[in-house]
Order: structure tokens, then C-alpha cells, then sequence
């Protein structure tokens, strides 16, 4: 029963915190939420939950933006992106808990480091990174649906209108998350009733969540938003990474 009041109390913590962050930026839900509730439940029934929640709350965000996006940039990410969508789904229903938490750790304390230090790297890259960004983004979607800063910063290395940036995150989070419920439901991952009705409880958190969010996005600081997002997941990554290992 311990386990269980737990959930109750923290995972609608954890889903309005993550869909709040999405709501500001165009991703990152599962990067908030994937962490903490991986602490209580296995991934993969964290991860199948969040991908359902994602995709309606994608949906809903990108509605306002739907003018603006980079047709060209997602015609070249998606398709590798699938790949590597269907590496990550295959690895998530067949490893065992205890590599992928720890995997799972590792990716997030990086990128709260990354977050952090913010690097400053300027100029257009080229099209050939669209293959790394594509497998990589893809696999950890599937994995951990974490994929969405893979895209981000390929991305904003492709588009300067930040506005555009958004709205073609926005669609990329939309499209991903649709391949990983075909990936997820024929890998068996999402045909349980646990992980819809979770997703159907959260649903109006991350509803109200996401409203907020979309609300005060243009008021805040990007620079900060990052840097407290980062120091978060540095938290959230040790933890996991000292679970994994030691417990």
C-alpha cells in the first residue's frame, strides 16, 4: 500500500510539473516526468503512459502554431527518426529494469550538465547530422521518450525563427509520439489496461498543466528556464544512477 500512496501523490506532481515545462518550450514532458516516476513504477509501463499523454498533449499545443512550420527540416528528420524509433521500442520491451534505469540516468544527467553550461555554438550545421540527431533522437524517444532534446538541438541548429523553431518541435513531438504508440502497441507495450487508464486519470493534470504553461512561456527567461531545468535533471539522474547501482 506504501508503494501505491506514493503514486497517488507523486506522479500527479511529477505529470503537472512535466506538462508545464512542455507547455513553456514544445517538449520535454517526458524528460520531468520519466525520472521520478521510473523511481516507483517500471519503464515500461511509465513510458507507454506518457507517450498517450504526450501525443494528445502535442496535439493540442501545436494547434496554435500549425502556419508556421519547417515542412522541409521534418521531411528529412522523420524518416530517421523512425529508425531509430523502432530500435528503441524493440530494446525497451526486451531489456531488463535494471540496465535501462541506469541508461536512463546517464542520459538525463548529461543533458541537465548540457543544460546547465549551456553552450554557445553559432552557425547552421550541416545536413549529414540529420542522421545522428534522427537515430539517437529516436532511440531514446522509444527508450525513455526522452528523444525530444536530440531534436531540439538539431533543430536549432537548422532554424533561427524561434517561433518556427517551436511550432516544428511542436510537430516533430506530435509525429514521434504517433510512430511510438504503432511501435508500442506492436511490441505488446501498450496493450495493457493499467497504462491507458493512468493515462486517462492524469489526463486533466496535464491538461491544466499545459494551459499554464503556453501561458507564461514568452514571459520567462529562455537562459533560466534551461539552467533550472538542467540543475533538475542533474538531480534526477544521480538518483536514478545511485539506485540502479546500489539498490
Amino acid at each position: 500500500m506504501g508503494v501505491e500512496l506514493e503514486v497517488l501523490i507523486v506522479a500527479p506532481l511529477a505529470v503537472f510539473a512535466a506538462f508545464f515545462v512542455f507547455g513553456m518550450t514544445g517538449f520535454g514532458s517526458s524528460l520531468i516526468a520519466v525520472p521520478v516516476l521510473a523511481h516507483l513504477l517500471p519503464l515500461q509501463q511509465v513510458v507507454p503512459t506518457m507517450v498517450l499523454m504526450e501525443f494528445a498533449g502535442s496535439f493540442l499545443l501545436r494547434r496554435g502554431h500549425a502556419g508556421r512550420l519547417n515542412r522541409r527540416e521534418l521531411a528529412w528528420l522523420v524518416p530517421v527518426a523512425v529508425v531509430g524509433i523502432g530500435i528503441g521500442a524493440t530494446l525497451l520491451a526486451r531489456l531488463p529494469a535494471a540496465p535501462l534505469q541506469l541508461g536512463l540516468g546517464a542520459f538525463v544527467l548529461l543533458f541537465g550538465v548540457y543544460s546547465m553550461l549551456e553552450p554557445s555554438f553559432r552557425g547552421e550545421i550541416g545536413r549529414a547530422w540529420v542522421l545522428p540527431a534522427g537515430l539517437v533522437g529516436g532511440t531514446f524517444t522509444a527508450l525513455f521518450g526522452t528523444g525530444g532534446p536530440v531534436y531540439a538541438i538539431y533543430l536549432s541548429r537548422r532554424i533561427e525563427d524561434r517561433g518556427e523553431l517551436r511550432s516544428t518541435m511542436s510537430a516533430m513531438i506530435t509525429l514521434s509520439t504517433a510512430l511510438r504508440i504503432v511501435a508500442f502497441a506492436a511490441t505488446g507495450l501498450l496493450l495493457h489496461l493499467k497504462v491507458v487508464v493512468a493515462a486517462l486519470v492524469l489526463a486533466p493534470v496535464m491538461l491544466l498543466a499545459l494551459k499554464l504553461g503556453s501561458r507564461v512561456h514568452l514571459g520567462l527567461s529562455h537562459r533560466r528556464v534551461r539552467q533550472a531545468l538542467g540543475a533538475v535533471l542533474v538531480l534526477s539522474g544521480l538518483s536514478l544512477l545511485i539506485k540502479g547501482t546500489f539498490f
